[in-house]
């Protein structure tokens, strides 16, 4: 098996592995090495990347993905935004000219961010093998919503259909980009004879998604169970209802300093 590493942020390394039985050759990889901080907006410093403009348009979205995750579109109000964001509401309509706009630039960021994300693991990993492909997608994509918790369920509440008709359609090219690659992940796999005979491959990524979206939608830094954990545990439930091979996830590798931040 090919050893996986990738480097997010330099706060914590966590590694999770597999084992193949059961008639198959007995192999351990990682099968990510990835690091992670706290869910925690960071200071406007670390924004400076493009002059202030750029620091404060990075506040304002932000701080409307903050105030999208608690309320939704509905109970958004720009002026709540500039109270998260710090600054006078509106000076928010120097970057964006009303409300849809900015809930928009949340969702298409949250999702473009997904997308080039689990397309940078994937090919930085480089294993050929499907299932751990898709583990690693189902790593990656939990680990980086534990990152941005508040642009996750910005989304969710999307998706679930709190935003205007044309909110949702300015978000449909981002969506399907991100949802071709689940869609390869899936049809690989069931290509390669690892899927068991009667699963539908539509059906199990809207179960994977689904699945997903509802596990990010609840967790939360210091009162869920720890990232590492959970997302072991959505490896294990997801992918061992899809495989026709018996697999088996080793315990979770966490070092001190990961612990301490879970």
């Amino acid at each position: 098996m090919k050893t996986a590493s990738r480097v997010v942020n330099d706060e914590c390394a966590i590694r999770s592995a597999w084992t193949i039985g059961k008639g198959h050759e007995v192999a351990k990889s990682e099968v990510s090495t990835i690091k992670l901080s706290r869910a925690t907006r960071a200071p406007l410093s670390t924004y400076e990347v493009g002059g202030k403009a750029a620091a404060t348009r990075k506040r304002i979205l932000d701080a409307a993905a903050e105030v999208l995750a608690e309320r939704g579109f509905s109970g958004m109000r720009l002026s709540d935004v500039g109270e998260v964001a710090g600054i006078q509401a509106p000076a928010i309509y120097y970057h964006f000219s009303n409300k849809e706009e900015l809930a928009v630039e949340v969702f298409v960021t949250g999702l473009v961010r997904s997308r080039t994300n689990l397309d940078d693991v994937l090919k930085e990993f480089g294993t050929d093998d499907p299932l751990e492909r898709l583990a690693l997608a189902i790593d990656a994509h939990l680990r980086l919503c534990a990152r941005y918790p508040e642009y996750t369920r910005a989304w969710i509440h999307r998706i679930a259909g709190g935003a205007p008709d044309h909110a949702q359609e300015q978000c449909r090219a981002d969506e399907r980009a991100y949802t071709r690659i689940w869609t390869r992940l899936i049809a690989d796999a069931k290509a390669a004879g690892l899927l068991r005979d009667e699963v539908d491959p539509k059906v199990a990524q809207q179960l994977i998604s689904g699945g997903l979206n509802s596990l990010v939608a609840t967790w939360r830094v210091g009162r869920s169970a720890p990232v590492d954990s959970f997302i072991v545990s959505a490896q294990v439930i997801l992918l061992s209802g899809l495989s026709c091979e018996a697999r088996e996830w080793s315990r979770l590798e966490m070092d001190r300093e990961a612990q301490a931040l879970s």
